[in-house]
C-alpha cells in the first residue's frame, strides 16, 4: 500500500490514475480546450452585445448594437490569438517560451556594446 500524499506512484514514480491506459484524460483536456475557446469567443460577443441593446434602448438608437457586437467580436477573436499563442508556445510578442526563460539575452547584447 502506497501511503504518499497525492495518489499511487507507478515503478517509474509517474503518478497513476483512473485514466492511464485508456486515453480518456487525453479527451478530457480535449474537451476542456475547446470549451475554453468557446467561451474566450462567446463571452465577450454577448456582453458587448446586451451593452449594445441597453444603449439603444435607454438612447432611443439602433446602431450602437451593431458597432458593440463587432467590437466584442474582434475582442474575441484577439482572445483567441493570445489564446493560442499562449498554447503554441509563445506569447503575444512572438518570442518563444525559451527566451522568456533565458530573458532574452540576445536582444541585450547589442546594447551593451554602446
Amino acid at each position: 500500500m502506497n501511503n504518499e500524499v497525492g495518489g499511487r506512484h507507478n515503478k517509474n514514480g509517474r503518478r497513476q490514475g483512473r485514466n492511464d491506459g485508456r486515453g480518456n484524460g487525453r479527451v478530457l483536456e480535449s474537451l476542456a480546450l475547446v470549451m475554453q475557446f468557446g467561451i474566450h469567443m462567446v463571452v465577450p460577443i454577448f456582453m458587448c452585445l446586451f451593452l449594445g441593446i441597453w444603449i439603444d434602448r435607454k438612447a432611443g438608437t439602433s446602431y450602437w448594437v451593431i458597432i458593440l457586437f463587432f467590437m466584442g467580436a474582434l475582442a474575441g477573436f484577439t482572445n483567441i490569438y493570445k489564446l493560442a499563442m499562449k498554447l503554441g508556445g509563445r506569447n503575444v510578442s512572438g518570442r518563444g517560451k525559451e527566451a522568456d526563460r533565458n530573458g532574452d539575452r540576445s536582444q541585450d547584447k547589442g546594447q551593451d556594446g554602446m
